[in-house]
C-alpha cells in the first residue's frame, strides 16, 4: 500500500508537530505517542511533568516517560503492550521549558534502538546536523519535523 501525503511548511511549532504525529499514526497505523516530562511541544502538546499533562493538549494516547532516563526507554522496549502500538517519539534533544536540559548521547541511541525495533517514528526538534553533532545521533528519513518546519 502506498500512502501519500501532501506536505506543508510552517514556522510554527505547533503546526510542525500536530501534523508529525498525524503523519506517524496514519503511516503507522498505531496510536501511542511517546513524550517525556520537562517537554514543551507548543501550547498544546506541553507536559510539565511524569504525571500531568496540560488540560490544553490535543487528545492523542500519550505516554509520559521521565527524561534521559536510559533504563525506562529499554523497559518500554521489552513490553509488547506498548511497542506494538508505538507510532511515534517526540523528543526535545536540550529541554528548555523548565531549564536547560541536554538529553544525553546514549538517551537519543536508547530512543533510536526502540523506533527501530518497534517500527515507530522519532522526531526532535533540532536540526539533524546539529544533533549529529551534539550527539553522534544519526537521524532517519523519518523525522518529520525537519521537513514541515523551518523552525530549528
Amino acid at each position: 500500500m502506498t500512502l501519500t501525503i501532501p506536505v506543508s511548511l510552517t514556522t510554527f511549532r505547533a503546526i510542525a508537530n500536530l501534523i508529525a504525529i498525524a503523519v506517524a499514526k496514519a503511516v503507522t497505523q498505531r496510536q501511542k505517542i511517546l513524550v517525556f516530562g520537562g517537554a514543551y511541544h507548543s501550547s498544546v502538546l506541553a507536559f510539565p511533568t511524569t504525571e500531568s499533562q496540560s488540560p490544553l493538549n490535543v487528545p492523542h494516547e500519550f505516554i509520559i516517560g521521565p527524561y534521559n532516563d536510559i533504563q525506562y526507554v529499554q523497559s518500554l522496549q521489552q513490553d509488547p503492550m506498548i511497542t506494538s502500538d508505538l507510532a511515534a517519539v517526540l523528543v526535545e534533544q536540550m529541554q528548555g521549558a523548565g531549564g536547560c536540559h541536554a538529553a544525553s548521547p546514549e538517551f537519543l541511541q536508547a530512543l533510536r534502538k526502540l523506533t527501530n525495533s518497534s517500527k515507530a517514528i522519532l522526531t526532535s526538534r533540532l536540526h539533524p546536523r546539529r544533533l549529529s553533532t551534539i550527539s553522534r545521533y544519526k537521524p532517519g528519513y523519518d523525522d518529520f519535523r525537519k521537513v514541515l518546519s523551518w523552525w530549528v
